[in-house]
């Protein structure tokens, strides 16, 4: 209706140089709410459509949320509406009960360049409150007595294959506070601690799988 009333508007005898300009700046900007409008739309569908045909995996439904979350943020942000906001609210709800995946590759790091993968290396989950830093794990006995004191707030999730890697699904909303890469006692390799912020900036990949 907007559009139509800009464009009737537009048409009019009494319409001054700078008032059209006005006008098609409103029904340039009632077209691209229009177009949103409707990928949108057709991006709700398909979700609705996976979900009752109970076929699809999560990948192909996260890739249909996060599309409709896209459009709608769009819509929001040249027009902000509860409408919108609730909508994507729901849908990010959506994803977040989508187990994110994450794919470690652990190998040597000769200054410049990387060396030969690191097999069996203890991939523990920090669930803590304090921080921590790899200076706390100069050596394995002091990681030790970390576990011994905190043992609650350390969980092993996994060890890296001959080829240096290991893939994990986390809850999204419940990631740990960083990640310990320990090498086997006798490697000669130091531990390394990460915090979860920093590997998920460094990675690469999809909502879905992190590497």
């Amino acid at each position: 209706e907007a559009r139509v009333a800009y464009q009737n508007a537009l048409t009019s005898e009494g319409a001054t140089p700078e008032i059209r300009t006005m006008l098609q700046t409103e029904i340039a900007l009632c077209d691209t709410c229009i177009r949103y409008e409707r990928l949108a739309s057709a991006a709700i569908s398909k979700i609705n459509e996976m979900r009752k045909a109970g076929s699809a995996t999560q990948a192909e439904v996260a890739r249909y949320v996060t599309a409709a979350i896209d459009f709608l943020n769009i819509l929001n942000g040249s027009k902000p509406d509860e409408f919108y906001q609730v909508r994507i609210d729901k849908l990010q709800d959506m994803l977040s009960d989508i187990p994110l995946s994450i794919q470690f590759t652990v190998v040597e790091w000769k200054t410049l360049q990387e060396g030969n993968y690191i097999p069996d290396v203890e991939i523990w989950a920090y669930y803590g409150i304090n921080s921590l830093s790899s200076l706390m794990f100069t050596n394995d006995k002091r990681f030790e007595k970390i576990l011994k004191r905190n043992g609650t707030d350390f969980v092993q999730i996994g060890v890296s294959d001959i080829n240096g890697k290991v893939e994990m699904e986390f809850d999204r909303n419940k990631l740990p506070i960083g990640i310990i890469f320990r090498p086997k006692k006798d490697s000669g390799v130091k531990i390394e601690y990460k915090t979860m912020e920093d590997l998920l900036r460094q990675s690469r990949g999809t909502y879905m799988k992190r590497q």
